[in-house]
């Protein structure tokens, strides 16, 4: 390799985002990156189009043993007035190679040729690595484009050879973890004392490796991964990955169990809380972790039912194992089914919008494929229709077929591209279609009313599938209060499953008739009181327990008083009532109605899906970097909390860096914008008038 446009030709290509308060690598396939495993890297174009799709901060190179190449980093070497330190100016004139300057500004970067690798160093404001890092690559070039060598610096700094893994006998296999625990023990480490060399740093290091591997019970690849990614960087001086390979070994053999026992509490923040409030805090911690997780009760559907028969139909039409992706896609199927025949007392219909989450290759085409499979053999294949990219689009299917289901493959990737007006027109539509079941439905008001798109009673539903990441990345916080993450039913199917062999069968022709008994039943019911095209809905009536367990859902909803939390949980009791419905629906005739199983199963639904959404869109969408938007944001919070909030309540709620948060906090106090008392041990904020 001879210049630096040479390196576009390597898959060691990753984003970079900086929402934590630091530089995090990205795989462009969706998901975290680590600088050490190459699964997780991507090519120069995916990491560009990743980046422009998801709004990263940049785009980075990484440093692989073998590679020849070798990258030095300068921090703080370019001073206001545009000069440069003495260790930059000596460098520049020294080293004939590419250099840039850094995503800061402040610092720049040296990208060269190296026959050998080293074990990296980080020391004062100089950083040398051959291997096991990423560089951001800006492009901002000072001088050079070609690659010089530079292997007789990195001789200087770097004496010691690069050493392989330590012999402790660990299983170094990739395993796949939930966004939500890799988050939860991400956040962890944040909140973590640095191990300071002279301060017992071993110590602290050896308490990071237990912390990921006994507490949050991570796969030892990625607690090394997370370790080298949060936690060592803020270490001085920061540990070699031998080190850090070495601790691992340390807390998984068996001698060192007993070391265990110095390290059975996590400790949060704030060492002035109490006993109790601390178990609280390690308790909600690891109820986050949680929140993803489906009960299992959920994906239990009633014996010999028609969804229960098209889960299994979907199970054995997918390549992966996931129980969740084939209920999910039964439930999507029998919403479009019922369409707008029926509905309960209450006036809901089934009309449902969902978004399944599943890792890429995990099995999402198969839910589709089967469905659309089904339909395609019904007497109205056009109840299933693809994505939508306009809302003029969905009036025109619409206005076909005003019971419709839209299939949305790569949903999440979707929203990326159509941000701004086009989403924000799709979005306003799919908002007021939800409730406009029961009424007309004008799309657009014309000046030239012919060319009005008026809907009698649309039922639209839509099953979106994306992996957690592109998802995550595409909605804003704004969407969590202004009611479009309230209505969509946001389902986390988990890991990728196993791979299984599977033999292709067209669709079981009960499956088929079942689907037709709705589409024609609709039809005879409208005819009965002679009005063509006739929406009115059959009436399914709803026992009173059913009743009483909607009662306690909105107990539960109107226990949440922010804008956030309603905007989530207002629509609870709705997706409650759709599901409850459905599986009402899904036994013969003269049992319709629906019973407080049904309601109870449709409410243990809309409960998870509200928390998962609420929980999870706190942590993926924090507010970022910028105090004066962290500062906007803790008076937002603490104006909805009526004036008064815990200050360890507040940080779990603002979704930022601690370091920013504490900053911003400070900063009020002292200004005597916000008042701070301890009060039962625990540290309270005011909001002073």
């Amino acid at each position: 390799m001879e210049d630096i446009t040479d390196l576009r030709n390597l898959k060691q290509w990753v984003c970079w985002d900086r929402r934590t308060g630091r530089k995090l690598p990205i795989n462009p396939q969706g998901g975290a990156a680590s600088s050490t495993d190459p699964t997780t890297w991507g090519t120069y174009d995916e990491a560009v189009e990743c980046m422009n799709l998801s709004g990263y901060d940049g785009i980075g190179f990484v440093f692989r043993e073998g590679d020849g190449l070798a990258g030095i980093d300068l921090d703080d070497c370019i001073l206001g007035d545009g000069s440069y330190t003495p260790i930059a100016e000596e460098m520049l004139e020294r080293l004939e190679t590419y250099a840039e300057v850094s995503p800061s500004g402040t610092g720049i970067k040296f990208i060269g040729t190296c026959p050998f690798d080293r074990k990296g160093i980080t020391k004062e404001k100089i950083e040398v690595y051959t291997a096991r890092r990423f560089f951001t690559i800006t492009g901002n070039v000072i001088n050079y484009t070609q690659l010089g060598d530079i292997s007789e610096v990195v001789q200087e700094y770097c004496s010691e050879g690069l050493k392989q893994k330590c012999d402790t006998p660990i299983d170094w296999d990739n395993e796949e973890v939930s966004e939500s625990i890799l988050g939860d023990a991400r956040a962890y480490l944040e909140t973590m004392n640095p191990s300071i060399s002279g301060h017992n740093g071993h110590n602290a290091l050896f308490k990071a490796c237990c912390r990921m591997l006994i507490d949050f019970k991570l796969p030892p690849k990625v607690a090394y991964d997370l370790i080298m990614d949060v936690f060592n960087p803020k270490c001085d001086p920061p540990w070699g990955d031998d080190d850090v390979i070495r601790k691992i070994g340390e807390v998984l053999r068996k001698e060192d169990i007993k070391k265990h026992k110095d390290y059975g509490r996590m400790e949060m923040p704030e060492a002035s809380v109490d006993d109790i409030e601390m178990s609280t805090l390690n308790a909600n911690l690891i109820a986050t972790s949680q929140v993803s997780k489906i009960p299992d009760n959920l994906l239990k559907l009633p014996q010999g039912s028609g969804m229960a028969e098209f889960a299994e139909y979907i199970e054995s039409q997918s390549s992966r194992s996931n129980r969740a992706l084939a209920v999910t896609g039964a439930i999507s199927w029998y919403s479009a089914c019922l369409g707008r025949g029926v509905m309960d007392e209450s006036g809901t219909k089934t009309n449902l919008y969902t978004v399944v989450l599943a890792p890429s290759s995990g099995g999402k085409q198969a839910p589709q494929d089967c469905i659309r499979a089904v339909f395609d053999r019904s007497s109205n294949p056009n109840k299933v229709a693809g994505k939508v990219t306009s809302d003029a689009a969905i009036g025109s299917l619409l206005s076909d077929t005003p019971s419709l289901l839209c299939l949305w493959d790569e949903y999440g990737l979707f929203l990326q591209k159509a941000k701004g007006g086009v989403m924000a027109t799709i979005n306003d539509t799919l908002l007021d279609l939800w409730g406009a079941a029961n009424s007309r439905y004008r799309l657009k008001a014309y000046a030239d009313k012919e060319r009005d798109i008026i809907i009698n009673q649309p039922c639209f539903s839509f099953s979106g599938y994306s992996t957690a990441d592109h998802f995550w990345s595409a909605l804003t916080r704004m969407q969590l209060r202004d009611g479009f993450a309230g209505r969509i039913m946001v389902v986390d199917t988990g890991k990728r499953g196993e791979r299984k062999n599977r033999k292709f069968m067209y669709p079981p022709q009960r499956l088929v008739d079942r689907t037709n008994f709705w589409i024609n039943r609709f039809t005879t019911f409208g005819s009965t009181i002679g009005i063509e095209d006739n929406p009115d809905a059959e009436i399914i009536p709803v026992s009173a327990e059913a009743e009483r367990a909607y009662d306690e859902l909105w107990d539960v909803v109107e226990g949440y008083t922010t804008d956030e939390e309603q905007a989530i949980w207002g629509r609870a009791p709705e997706k409650a009532r759709k599901l409850a419905l459905m599986r009402a629906l899904d036994r013969s005739p003269d049992s319709w109605k629906v019973t407080e199983a049904d309601a109870r199963w449709g409410i243990d639904w809309a409960i998870h899906t509200s928390e998962y959404v609420l929980t999870e869109g706190r942590k993926r969408l924090g507010i970022g970097g910028s105090f004066e938007a962290v500062k906007m944001e803790v008076f937002s919070i603490i104006k909805d909390a009526k004036g008064t909030i815990g200050k360890t309540a507040l940080l779990k709620q603002i979704g930022c860096d601690n370091k920013l948060y504490q900053s911003v906090i400070g900063t009020l106090v002292e200004s005597g914008r916000l008042e701070e008392k301890i009060i039962d041990r625990k540290k309270v904020l005011f909001l002073n008038a």
